[in-house]
C-alpha cells in the first residue's frame, strides 16, 4: 500500500512540473519539437530578435531567388573549385524565414548571413564545388527551407562537366549528305583545359582510300565566353577545319581524324570520328525494302496469283537534274517489269519514280541475292552530256504453284 501511495505522489509531482514547463514554453515563444527536428538558424545563433519577429509577424512572406535556382558551371578541369552565389529576396509583406534544409549536395554550402528577411531585404547563399568526381557530368542540390506558404522549400542546383585536359565539340562530326561534285566544309573546336600552350604537330585522315580528297587545317581563335558559354574556363580554343574536295567516291563515309599535339598528358593521337554519306548528282531513294548501301531491292517472295509492286526513286541533282531516265535491261524480264514515272521538282532536285512490277501469273523465278550470280539485276540509264548507268540488284522469288 505504501508503494502505491509513493508512486501516485511522484506522478503528481512530475505532472505539475511538466505543466509549469509547458506553460513557460507557451509564454516565451518556444515551440515544441520532435527529437529529430532541428532548431531554426535564428535559434541556433541565439538571435532572439529574429525569433520574436517571426512569432509576432503579420503579413505573408514570399521568397524569390534572383536569377533562378539552377546554375551551370560549364566545363571544369579536375581539381578546380568554383562558386555560385544565389541571392534570396523577400518579395512578400511579412518576415521571411530561411533555414538550411536537407541536402544531397557534395558541394560546400555557405552559412546564411541572415535567417530572417524583412519585406524587400535579401541575402546570399553561396555554393562551392570542387571537381573531384570521377564522373564526366555532375549535378548537386541543396535545399533551403522557408516559411513561404507557396514555396516551403527552395532547391538550389549546380551542375556541369568535369573535363580531361581537352574537350572536342561536337563529340563527333556528322556531315550528313555530302555531294561528290562540290566541296564540303565543316569545322569543330578543340578546347584546351591544361596549363600548357597547345599546338598541333600533325592531323591525319585515317581512311587511305579517301585521304586524297580531304584537307585539314587549324587555327587559334579568341576564347569568347559569349560564343562558348560552357567552355569559359578553358585556357584556349582551336578551330579545326575540314574540307572534302570534289570527286570523293560515293557511298557511306566513316573515318577518323588522328590529331597529334604537344600536350604532355597525351601519349598518342586523339581520334575524332567523322561520318556522312557521299552522293552524286544521281542517287537512289527507297523505303524499307531498298538497301542503299548495296543498291539492293528486296521484293521477296511473291504469290503469282496476286503479283506485287514496289517503287523507288531516282533523285537527279546539278548537271543531271533534267537528264532523261530509261530502262536499259531487266533480269528476270519474264517475271519483272520496270516502269519509269513522271519526274517532279523537290527543292533543288528532280525526283523520278521507278516502279517494279511482278505481274499476276508471272512464271516461277528464284533470285535469293545471297550468292554470286543469284540475284536479279535492273540497269537504268541516265542521259545527258555524260550518260551513266545505275545498277539495281533485285531479290525475288516467285514460287511454282503447280508443284
Amino acid at each position: 500500500m505504501t508503494r502505491i501511495v509513493i508512486t501516485v505522489l511522484l506522478a503528481a509531482v512530475a505532472g505539475v512540473a511538466f505543466g509549469r514547463l509547458q506553460s513557460r514554453w507557451m509564454h516565451h515563444g518556444y515551440e515544441e519539437r520532435f527529437i529529430s527536428a532541428r532548431a531554426t538558424d535564428a535559434e541556433l545563433k541565439g538571435d532572439q530578435v529574429a525569433v520574436t519577429q517571426l512569432r509576432d509577424a503579420k503579413g505573408t512572406p514570399r521568397v524569390e531567388v534572383v536569377g533562378g535556382t539552377d546554375y551551370d558551371f560549364g566545363v571544369m578541369q579536375h581539381g578546380d573549385t568554383l562558386s555560385k552565389e544565389f541571392v534570396f529576396r523577400n518579395i512578400g509583406d511579412g518576415p521571411l524565414s530561411l533555414n538550411m534544409g536537407g541536402s544531397t549536395c557534395k558541394c560546400t554550402v555557405g552559412e546564411l548571413d541572415r535567417s530572417v528577411l524583412q519585406p524587400g531585404e535579401e541575402t546570399v547563399v553561396k555554393l562551392t564545388w570542387t571537381a573531384n568526381t570521377v564522373l564526366a557530368d555532375f549535378g548537386q542540390t541543396a535545399t533551403i527551407v522557408t516559411n513561404d506558404p507557396l514555396q516551403p522549400e527552395v532547391q538550389l542546383t549546380v551542375h556541369g562537366r568535369v573535363a580531361e585536359k581537352y574537350v572536342l565539340v561536337p563529340e563527333e562530326l556528322s556531315l550528313g549528305t555530302i555531294p561528290t561534285a562540290r566541296p564540303t566544309r565543316a569545322k569543330f573546336h578543340f578546347f584546351n583545359y591544361s596549363k600548357q600552350q597547345v599546338s598541333f604537330e600533325d592531323m591525319i585522315w585515317s581512311d587511305d582510300a579517301t585521304r586524297p580528297y580531304v584537307e585539314l587545317s587549324s587555327r587559334l581563335i579568341p576564347l569568347d565566353p559569349a560564343a562558348f558559354p560552357k567552355h569559359k574556363n578553358a585556357t584556349s580554343v582551336h578551330e579545326i577545319l575540314l574540307e572534302i574536295k570534289p570527286g570523293m567516291p560515293t557511298g557511306p563515309l566513316s573515318s577518323r581524324i588522328q590529331i597529334f599535339s604537344n600536350l604532355e598528358v597525351l601519349t598518342g593521337a586523339i581520334e575524332y570520328r567523322v561520318t556522312g554519306n557521299v552522293v552524286g548528282d544521281v542517287t537512289l531513294v527507297g523505303g524499307a525494302s531498298f538497301d542503299p548501301k548495296l543498291n539492293l531491292l528486296k521484293i521477296g517472295t511473291v504469290d503469282p496469283s496476286e503479283g506485287a509492286e514496289v517503287s523507288i526513286f531516282v533523285s537527279l541533282h546539278g548537271d543531271k537534274k533534267d537528264a532523261p531516265v530509261s530502262v536499259e535491261s531487266i533480269v528476270p524480264d519474264e517475271s519483272l517489269d520496270v516502269e519509269i514515272g513522271e519526274g517532279r521538282e523537290v527543292r533543288d532536285r528532280r525526283v523520278v519514280p521507278v516502279k517494279f512490277v511482278v505481274p499476276k501469273g508471272a512464271p516461277p523465278v528464284y533470285y535469293p541475292a545471297n550468292s554470286k550470280g543469284r540475284y536479279g539485276k535492273v540497269i537504268l540509264s541516265v542521259g545527258g552530256p555524260s550518260p551513266e548507268q545505275i545498277v539495281i540488284f533485285v531479290r525475288l522469288n516467285v514460287p511454282d504453284k503447280g508443284q
